[in-house]
């Protein structure tokens, strides 16, 4: 596999780089490939980055703050797109090398150790002891003792809905986010506390395959 780094070091390179992956990806119909809110995340973090280096771009607007600005902006969105990357697309067997090469990223040449798509779902604690706060603390069933996800396992996607009514289906739980680190954490406003969220959470290996879901699980918003 080629070891150079694919995203551009040279601010304008990265510039072009970015916009070319963007209207790449949205080409490709990108909520096939991520989840909607990474996609939606990954575009905000697009605008913030663009907008900022429109500033820097016209020499009227360009100063030590404005570039400071836009390098700020820079670090967050290429650390989320390397992320983005590496989580749903470089190794993802249901795009092409040629479509990888047109993102602007490396093809691996092989998959020596394919990871194991999960055969069961994690097991989670829900810690509510911090007001607005919930803080989701999952792991490999059985083992709450180890922080280590089960070998090959990125980490988890997870959904959540509020509402009143228990829902029937996961595709009802409308609000949806990658975690590879535990815990997870949600915060709410005041005029949440003591409203019911319904979730389910599910292993997802490091080529963006996924495990069985977790039973509809509930928590009071303390």
């Amino acid at each position: 596999m080629n070891t150079k780094d694919y995203i551009p070091k040279r601010e304008e390179d990265f510039f072009y780089w970015q916009k070319n992956f963007i209207t790449t990806i949205t080409n490709y119909g990108a909520e096939d490939y991520m989840p909607p809110a990474s996609y939606h995340e990954l575009m905000r973090l697009n605008d913030d980055y663009e907008k900022k280096y429109a500033i820097t771009a016209d020499k009227s607007r360009r100063t030590s703050v404005t570039i400071l600005s836009r390098q700020e902006a820079r670090a967050v969105y290429e650390k989320y797109t390397r992320k983005i990357a590496q989580t749903y697309l470089v190794r993802n067997p249901d795009l092409t090398n040629s479509q990888k090469l047109a993102l602007g990223l490396h093809v691996p040449k092989t998959y020596r150790n394919p990871s194991p798509v999960a055969t069961e779902s994690p097991d989670v604690n829900v810690d509510t002891s911090i007001l607005g706060r919930l803080l989701f603390r999952y792991y490999e069933r059985g083992h709450s003792h180890r922080k280590a996800k089960p070998e090959g396992q990125h980490g988890i996607e997870f959904v959540w809905v509020q509402s009143d009514v228990k829902p029937t289906r996961w595709e009802e739980l409308i609000h949806s986010s990658v975690s590879t680190k535990s815990p997870l954490i949600l915060e709410f406003e005041n005029d949440m506390r003591g409203k019911t969220i319904y979730f389910a959470l599910r292993w997802e290996n490091t080529r963006g395959q996924k495990g069985p879901w977790t039973e509809i699980l509930s928590s009071i918003i303390p």
